[in-house]
């Protein structure tokens, strides 16, 4: 045998074993899938290059992780590779291998019904929704009446005409505004607030520039621009440099700037500043800001709501504020205020039984709930919860400023019977006035 004949001997065939078979099949899927998963790779991105002269080249970019970038080298879809510099480049658009599918496939569709549902459905499965509803408006345009499609893109038929939940909507009068259908006057209202809010936000940036110059040089020009404020937007950031301020004369120039800005916010900041700030000196000064204001039904009523507070500090300033103001329509609250119920909690040790006691004190007997003289406390889970019943004078003092100096005491019974009389006195004289 020579070494031709041996040759062709290696070479002829000789049965397989069904192992052998499997082993030889599984090699050539894998090499199969290698070069799918290599084709995948090199085709996940189609990329657009937009050039500063017009044009648009597609492709690969090839340097994207260059740092830093001194140029663009691109693969062109022919595998030619070109390179740009910084400056021919203005914009790179990176394309997903699905985004590249579909573009061939949508160009690819016939411009039909049938192709651009197949085409729609293909979007649907793929969650490109955007695609899938340009290419069912599509439909609509050249069958009105596919109802696949008009499903699709969120159509009912209704009385003769398909519709949308939005047109129904629209007819209602709403408007889709930030997600949400809502009214033209709900709309106006939160462009409104939202305009406020950025005008307060500058307001208070400003407002923190001239407090630092009011303890500087800048004194006497930070003071003349503080006095030419009267926007009533400057109200609630003026509010929150008041509420943080620790120097009194500071707080005082802050007051007489709210006292120039008309409006019931910059007036209700103000008489809660006369009210809640812990400086005596500062309610008197904030009441007569307020004093000096247009007379306002709202100032009344204000002072008037206090007088109910659990806080009786705050009932006697609101008192107080109600007797400057000389407004009679206080009379009736301020009866009622003369003698008021407050709580005070005591803390107990730990540890203490849950049995409740109540004690009485001023030498007499009273429940836990109404103590009806001197003060009750009630002890429970260790807590002490005190009630007291208070006298307060401010109130009596503001009540006989009404009367002209008569003065009842804290006998409310006696008050109400006087302020009957007068009201009925001064009734029957402006009868016998508009008689006369």
């Amino acid at each position: 045998m020579n070494r031709s004949e041996a040759q062709i001997e290696l070479r002829s065939p000789r049965p397989l074993g069904r192992w052998v078979c499997f082993r030889a099949l599984r090699a050539a899927l894998v090499v199969a899938l290698c070069f799918a998963a290599s084709s995948l790779a090199n085709s996940a991105c189609a990329d657009e290059l937009h050039l500063a002269s017009g044009g648009v080249v597609r492709g690969k970019w090839l340097n994207v992780d260059e740092q830093p970038l001194t140029s663009y080298v691109f693969q062109a879809e022919g595998g030619v590779k070109l390179s740009y510099g910084l400056a021919q480049v203005t914009k790179v658009v990176r394309t997903s291998a699905l985004q590249e599918a579909y573009e061939k496939k949508r160009l690819a569709a016939a411009d039909t019904i049938d192709a651009q549902w197949q085409l729609a459905e293909w979007c649907r499965m793929q969650m490109l929704l955007p695609e899938r509803r340009s290419h069912l408006r599509r439909i609509v345009e050249l069958d009105p009446n596919h109802q696949l499609a008009r499903g699709g893109l969120g159509y009912y038929f209704k009385d003769g005409e398909w519709i949308t939940k939005s047109d129904v909507r629209q007819k209602e009068g709403y408007e889709l505004y930030k997600g949400r259908w809502r009214t033209a006057q709900e709309i106006e209202l939160i462009e409104t607030k939202s305009k406020r809010e950025l005008a307060q936000k500058e307001w208070y940036i400003r407002l923190q520039r001239i407090r630092n110059q009011l303890m500087g040089s800048g004194a006497p020009q930070a003071m003349q621009t503080l006095a030419e404020i009267n926007s009533e937007e400057a109200a609630a950031p003026i509010a929150a440099m008041l509420a943080r301020e620790r120097l009194r004369r500071v707080k005082m120039v802050w007051v007489d700037v709210l006292a120039n800005i008309p409006g019931d916010e910059a007036l209700g900041i103000l008489i809660e500043a006369s009210l809640a700030d812990p400086d005596e000196e500062m309610f008197h000064y904030c009441v007569d800001r307020v004093l000096d204001r247009e007379k306002s039904p709202r100032t009344t009523e204000a002072y008037v709501a206090s007088l109910k507070h659990p806080s009786n500090l705050r009932v006697n300033r609101a008192a107080a504020a109600l007797g400057k103001i000389g407004d009679r329509s206080a009379i009736s609250p301020l009866i009622d205020a003369l003698i008021t119920t407050h709580t005070h909690v005591i803390k107990g040790r730990p540890g203490t039984g849950p049995d409740s006691t109540t004690t009485s004190f001023a030498g007499s007997t009273a429940s836990s709930s109404q103590p009806t003289t001197g003060a009750a406390m009630v002890q429970n889970e260790g807590d002490k919860i005190l009630l007291v019943k208070v006298q307060n004078q401010h109130v009596l003092d503001a009540l006989a400023s009404f009367s002209g100096g008569a003065s009842f005491g804290f006998d409310a019974r006696a008050w109400r019977y006087w302020h009957s009389q007068e009201m009925q006195q001064r009734t029957t004289g402006t009868l016998d006035a508009r008689r006369g």
